[in-house]
């Protein structure tokens, strides 16, 4: 199957598979399922099945095994953990996603994410407006090698379906910065 394909259907399918309490209720357990498509110099597919673990509003806990199809590349799997921290500011929120992403192919990565979230309502959708920052670090490898920055918009139709776009540049040490565009169609089922 090629990246294409597999970015295809990212674009068209995400879904989420949901065991929890009330979102308002910790501590809470939920269960996704995810595939998410990425169009740039080489298209990637990633598709997840991810636990979360809601210690309370501002600490969420996660491991997905991953499967990464990359155009002409290769399939990896990965183990991916993250603990993730949220700060509201007014209307504002702050998630600090703290990553480690351990792959088949013998590398370990670190990734921290700041990304910024202002929602708002229009005409009965949540629109969340979103900045992020991306910094990637490889043990054993070339250490800090990549950024990656941009905004996204997501709109929130009713409780049970989201569609995001993200805009990202990314900056390979020793390389030219790359556009890539992020499309993701999330259902929620309860």
């Amino acid at each position: 199957m090629t990246g294409k394909l597999v970015c295809s259907l990212g674009i068209a399918v995400g879904l989420f598979v949901t065991n929890s309490a009330r979102a308002d209720e910790f501590p809470s357990v939920s269960l996704s399922a995810m595939t998410i498509g990425v169009l740039g110099p080489t298209d990637l597919g990633l598709q997840m099945l991810e636990a979360r673990a809601a210690v309370s509003s501002y600490l969420h806990l996660t491991a997905a095994p991953t499967l990464v199809i990359a155009e002409g590349g290769n399939t990896e799997q990965q183990l991916r953990t993250a603990a993730t921290f949220f700060l509201d500011l007014g209307t504002i929120r702050i998630d600090d996603r703290n990553l480690g992403v351990f792959s088949d192919a013998g590398t370990m990565r670190y990734r921290n994410r700041i990304r910024l979230t202002q929602p708002a309502n229009y005409g009965g959708y949540v629109v969340r407006w979103q900045l992020l920052d991306e910094a990637f670090y490889e043990k054993g490898g070339p250490g800090w090698f990549r950024n990656m920055w941009g905004a996204g918009l997501g709109v929130d139709a009713g409780s049970a379906v989201s569609v995001d776009a993200y805009w990202l540049q990314q900056d390979d040490d020793g390389k030219r910065t790359a556009s890539l565009l992020l499309l993701m169609l999330t259902v929620h089922l309860l």
